[in-house]
């Protein structure tokens, strides 16, 4: 696992990554999410390409047991 270093930019606190972590060059912007103790680093342009191109799925019985969407009746206008 890569670690990196945080440190004060200007009164910013900021994170350099190592080379092997780096993002592509063309990632001038990144989305941050807090997921409990860690922050998570996406690139923003790119967020649901990356979701829907990758490779990971679901597994099989991801939702088999869901609750039921009971459609009510209304009145037509």
């Amino acid at each position: 696992m890569s670690k990196g270093s945080v440190f004060l930019n200007n009164r910013t606190q900021s994170v350099r990554i190592p080379a092997e972590c780096r993002f592509p060059d063309e990632v001038k912007t990144v989305t941050i999410r807090k997921v409990g103790n860690s922050l998570v680093l996406t690139p923003a342009e790119s967020t649901w390409d990356n979701f829907f191109h990758s490779e990971l799925s679901v597994s099989a019985d991801f939702m088999e047991e869901r609750g039921s969407q009971h459609q009510t009746d209304r009145d037509t206008f």
